[in-house]
C-alpha cells in the first residue's frame, strides 16, 4: 500500500500527543525511510507549549519508527541556545548517515541592521552523522560563511536571517545542496570546508535564469538525476551530468505574503548549465484548481516517484501528475487555520503493522435491536475486511455474527442485522483471509431511556463519548425463565479523565 503522507504542521495527536498539560508537539516530515536495511518512518518535532513560536528555546526531537510505530531510535534536543531546527531530517541508506538541522541562537549587536546592540540572531546549521556510530561526518553553520548583508528578510524581533529550510547531499562528489528561505537563493556547499561553491539566486547569483523566470522565495530543494528529468529534445545531445545538474524546487513564487514573482506558486525543474552559468525550467506544475489553499505560503515539496510521476505537496492539498502534466490525484484539506497546513507531503510504499488492536465501538439503540459495530485500526495497511464475533456473555464463547464485511475507509460500520449482540470481538483481516488483528471484548452500549428518544437505531448524536465513558457490567440481559431479554436502566457514572 501506498503512504500518502500529509501530516499538519501543527498536530495534538499522533506521532506526539498532548502532554498532561495540554501541550502542543509541532510535527514535521513525517516519510518513510529505510533504516538498518528495513522499512521505518522517521519524523522531527518541537514541543511548543500552548502557542506556537518558531524561534522559541524549545525541546525537540528526531525519531524513527519501525513498522509497528514503536520508536527505535530518538534524538532528543533539550532546548537553549542550539535548538532542533524540524525543516529537515533525511536518512541515506546505502552510507547509513543522514542530515539534521539546528538553530544557532546568536547574542551580538544588530543595530547596523536596525536592531538592538545586545540582540539575539538566528543562524541555522546542519550535520551531517553516521546513524550507527554517532560521529558527524560534516556540520555547517550559516553564519561562518553567508553574511548578514546577503539576508533577504528585513530586521525583526528574533531575526532568522537565513532560514534554512532544505538540504541535500551530493553522494557521488560529497558536496551539497542547500536553500536559504531568507537569503533567496539555493547554494552548493563544498563538503570538505564549507565554502560556497556557487549561487542560484538572491543579491549574488551565479546563475542567470532563462527566459525572465524569477526565484525568490523556495523550499525543498532536491538533487535530480538527468535521466529522471523532462529535458528540451533540443539540447539533450550536449547535457552530461559533468557539466549540468537538475534540482526540483518548490517555488513559493505567490503566496499571499510577500511581492509576488509568479502568478501562482509552483513545483518547478531547473536544469543549471554549470559552464554557460544558465539555468532553465524543464518542468512546471501549477495547482490544479483556482483557489488560494493551494498558493502554499510558507510550504511545498516535490517529490519524483519511481514511475516518473511528480507528487507535489501545496501545503494544504497534494497532487500527482505525469511528466506531461496530466493530473492523476489531487485531495485537499481546508480548516481555515494556518496550523492545519503540511510542511511537505510524501507518497510511497509502507506496510504498517501496528502492535496496538484494533479499536471497537458496538451500539444497539435497545436490547431488542440490532447491534451496528464501528471498528477502525489506525496505522494498518493490510486490512482488507472484517470478521465480528458475538457473544452473549463477556467470557464467551464467541461466534461468526455475519459474514466478513470489506474494510471501507478509515472506519468501517458493520451492521450485524441478527438481533442484539452483548459483546463483540472484531477480527481484521488481510486479501488472504488471514487474521492480522483481534480486538479486545467489547460490551454493547445501549443508551438509557433518557437518552433513546434522542437516538437513532445506528448512533446516539453528541453522546457516543458519554456512552464509550459509561462504567456498567450490563446493559441487557436474558431472564433465562421467562425468556424475555430485560433492559436496565443503569445509573450513569463517568469514568475518571485518562
Amino acid at each position: 500500500m501506498d503512504l500518502v503522507s500529509m501530516i499538519p504542521a501543527a498536530s495534538v495527536k499522533a506521532p506526539f500527543d498532548v502532554t498532561n498539560g495540554g501541550d502542543f508537539w509541532y510535527t514535521h516530515n513525517l516519510h518513510a525511510v529505510v533504516y538498518d536495511g528495513e522499512p521505518h518512518l522517521a519524523y522531527s518535532g518541537q514541543n511548543h507549549g500552548r502557542h506556537v513560536d518558531y524561534s522559541s528555546l524549545v525541546q525537540g526531537k528526531n525519531v524513527i519508527l519501525n513498522d509497528g510505530y514503536n520508536v527505535v531510535k530518538s534524538w532528543d534536543f533539550p532546548g537553549g541556545n542550539t535548538t532542533l531546527n524540524v525543516h529537515e531530517f533525511e536518512l541515506f541508506s546505502s552510507t547509513n548517515d543522514a542530515l539534521w538541522m539546528a538553530d544557532d541562537h546568536i547574542k551580538m549587536d544588530l543595530s547596523p541592521w536596525g536592531g538592538l546592540k545586545n540582540d539575539t540572531l538566528i543562524a541555522t546549521s546542519f550535520q551531517d552523522f553516521n546513524l550507527a556510530t554517532g560521529s558527524i561526518n560534516f556540520q555547517w553553520h550559516a553564519f561562518d560563511h553567508i553574511p548578514i548583508d546577503e539576508s533577504c528578510q528585513p530586521y525583526e524581533n528574533k531575526w532568522d536571517y537565513f532560514h534554512l529550510n532544505s538540504v541535500n547531499k551530493e553522494l557521488s562528489e560529497g558536496n551539497y545542496v542547500i536553500n536559504g528561505y531568507h537569503g533567496c537563493a539555493i547554494y552548493s556547499v563544498n563538503g570538505t570546508d564549507g565554502s560556497i561553491i556557487w549561487r542560484l539566486g538572491g543579491f549574488k547569483s551565479d546563475f542567470h535564469i532563462l527566459d525572465g523566470y524569477e526565484l525568490r522565495h523556495m523550499h525543498h530543494v532536491r538533487l535530480r538525476s538527468l535521466e529522471s528529468t523532462k529535458l528540451p529534445a533540443s539540447v539533450r545531445s550536449q547535457i552530461s551530468s559533468q557539466t549540468h545538474i537538475a534540482l526540483s524546487i518548490f517555488d513559493n513564487g505567490f503566496n499571499g505574503i510577500m511581492a509576488p514573482t509568479a502568478s501562482s506558486s509552483s513545483a518547478i525543474v531547473l536544469l543549471l548549465d554549470l559552464l554557460a552559468r544558465t539555468a532553465q525550467v524543464v518542468e512546471r506544475y501549477t495547482p490544479p484548481f483556482d483557489s488560494p489553499v493551494q498558493y502554499a505560503a510558507l510550504f511545498g515539496a516535490v517529490n519524483f516517484q519511481s514511475n516518473g510521476n511528480r507528487f507535489i505537496g501545496w501545503g494544504a492539498s497534494m497532487s500527482e501528475y505525469t511528466q506531461e502534466s496530466q493530473l492523476l490525484f489531487h485531495a485537499e484539506w481546508d480548516t481555515g487555520s494556518d496550523l492545519s497546513r503540511s510542511y511537505r507531503a510524501y507518497k510511497g510504499p509502507w506496510i504498517g503493522r501496528p502492535t496496538t488492536d484494533p479499536d471497537v465501538f458496538s451500539y444497539s439503540w435497545t436490547c431488542f435491536w440490532d447491534t451496528t459495530i464501528y471498528v477502525s485500526w489506525n496505522g494498518a495497511t493490510e486490512v482488507v475486511a472484517w470478521r465480528v464475533l458475538g457473544s452473549a456473555h463477556s467470557e464467551g464463547p464467541f461466534s461468526p455474527s455475519a459474514a466478513a464485511v470489506t474494510k471501507v475507509g478509515f472506519e468501517t460500520k458493520v451492521s450485524l442485522g441478527s438481533g442484539f449482540v452483548g459483546y463483540v470481538v472484531v477480527e481484521a483481516l488481510d486479501a488472504k483471509g488471514e487474521i492480522l488483528g483481534r480486538s479486545k471484548v467489547t460490551q454493547t452500549r445501549v443508551p438509557p431511556t433518557t437518552l433513546a428518544r434522542i437516538c437513532t437505531p445506528f448512533r446516539c448524536p453528541g453522546f457516543a463519548q458519554d456512552l464509550q465513558d459509561i462504567d456498567i457490567s450490563y446493559t441487557c440481559h436474558f431472564d433465562t425463565e421467562k425468556i424475555d431479554i430485560v433492559q436496565e436502566v443503569p445509573q450513569v457514572v463517568l469514568n475518571s479523565p485518562k
